[in-house]
């Protein structure tokens, strides 16, 4: 797991002050209420073992 928000990639406090929220027993961490309001609203979208990842996208030069 990254070192930032599940959301945005934003390093995030995993040491305490930051928000944690626990999916189906695994945690994840937010930079702000906005991204954890986001994942609480489409949790699939983020959970699943697919790299869904910008560099995973091939550059077609178009």
């Amino acid at each position: 797991m990254s070192e930032g928000c599940t959301i945005c990639a934003t390093p995030t406090d995993r040491h305490g002050g930051g928000l944690v929220f626990v999916y189906e027993g695994q945690k994840f961490f937010f930079c702000s209420l906005d991204c954890l309001k986001i994942f609480q609203a489409y949790p699939e979208t983020y959970t699943t073992d697919e790299d869904c990842s910008l560099s995973a996208i091939e550059d077609t030069g178009v």
